[in-house]
């Protein structure tokens, strides 16, 4: 599988895709400072370490809320 096609998906979607696949093993790190706004995680890199893969997402303004 392609893990950089997973780069620019939404968090949920990529899991989705990766489990669909046979990656049952999946961790997500989000690589962003929590702020109340966001509402969106996007994925900006994908590692493979010892069967498990690292989903690295970062906090995103795509639906602003308030």
């Amino acid at each position: 599988m392609d893990f950089k096609s997973l780069i620019g998906l939404e968090e949920s979607e990529a899991k989705a895709i990766l489990l669909k696949n046979g990656y049952n093993n999946i961790e997500i790190k989000i690589n962003a400072k929590h702020n109340e706004n966001c509402d969106t995680h996007l994925v900006c890199a994908v590692k493979e370490n010892d069967g498990k893969i690292i989903l690295i997402c970062g906090e995103f303004y795509l639906n602003i809320k308030g």
